[in-house]
This record gives C-alpha cells, structure tokens and sequence, in this order.
C-alpha cells in the first residue's frame, strides 16, 4: 500500500498590498469630509443665532402706507426737478435716440429723457425730395426713466423708401431742448 502525503498550504492573502489601498482610501474620504465640514463652518460663522425674516405681508396698503408713498414720489420728483436747475433756473433737458427701427407697424423711435417728467417730444422724419413728418408724443416714465409714449410713425405716413433723418426736441413749459438726430432705413413694400 502505498500512502500518499500531501503537504496542503494554506493560500496567504497578501496582506500588505491590500492595507495600503484601503488606508488610502480611508485617508481621502477623512479628508473630503473634513474639508466638506470646514466649508459649512465657514459658511454658517456669520449666521449664527440669526434667522432669516421669511414673513411677507400680501395684505394691500393702508391708507396711510398709500398716502406715505404719494409724498414720497411728489418730494422725490420735485427734487429730482429743482436739482436740474442751471444757475439761470432754467431746467436743462437732455435727450439721446437709443434706437430708431423700422417693423411691420412703422417707424419706432426709442429715447432716454433726462432733465423733465413731463413735456412734449416733437419727432420729424425728413429726406431729401420728401414732405417733412411731424409727430408729437407725450413724456412719459418708463420703468427708471423717461421716454416719448408710443413713439411710433405709421408706414402708411412715410411715402417713399429710403434713408430718413429722425429728428428729436422736448418741448416743456415754452422751453426747448437741443434736437438730437438719427437715422433709419425704410422699406416700403
């Protein structure tokens, strides 16, 4: 009989070159969550004990809240006016044309107006060989300022295509201020 020994080994895990990815791995996340709560207490320092107003009052004004805000405005207004005053006591108004275009409607005509709220914007349209148009629109606020409302020539009113000279004065209070000018291409179809 024969008898056979085998010597069995038991399969070692390599254990240093497993230790050393996990404790990588360990030491990066520590240092991502470290970082992660040093970033939030940074961001909170400033906010401790402190809770944001979250409370809106959508009821409508009262009366004395309406009655406030018109005093506000007139006051507001008026002292806007006053500081416009030159050392003649005439008001100074200046204009600029920001945008003169032509859509299916007519002629637009977009402006910024300083020195007045109120007033007259005479608007002419001329070219060469053509009847000169004159329009007039009122001053009017727009958001933060002041421009001419609707401000608009219809194509029907401009006889010819070409290129049209836009002219621009305020008149207030029998006053007037410099004319500034554009131009625009008109397309009539």
């Amino acid at each position: 009989m024969f008898l056979v020994v085998m010597k069995i080994t038991k399969a070692r895990l390599p254990q240093k070159k497993i230790l050393i990815p996990i404790l990588a791995v360990v030491l990066i996340a520590a240092s991502i969550l470290s970082y992660y709560l040093y970033s939030n207490s940074k961001k909170d320092e400033g906010q401790i004990g402190m809770l944001p107003d979250t409370t809106i009052n959508y009821d409508p004004p009262t009366d004395e809240e309406l009655k406030d805000a018109a005093q506000q405005k007139e006051a507001s207004i008026t002292a806007y006016e006053k500081s416009l005053n030159d050392s003649s006591g005439e008001t100074t108004i200046t204009t600029f044309i920001s945008r003169v275009f032509q859509d299916p409607s007519g002629v637009n005509i977009r402006a910024v107006i300083d020195g007045t709220t109120s007033g007259e914007c005479i608007i002419k349209l001329s070219m060469s060989g053509q009847a000169d148009i004159t329009k007039s629109f009122s001053v009017v606020v727009n958001g933060t300022t002041y421009t001419c409302k609707d401000a608009l020539i219809p194509i029907a009113e401009i006889p010819a295509s070409g290129t049209w000279e836009v002219s621009l004065t305020i008149n207030k209070d029998g006053g007037q201020s410099t004319p500034v000018t554009s131009s625009v291409e008109v397309t009539r179809s």
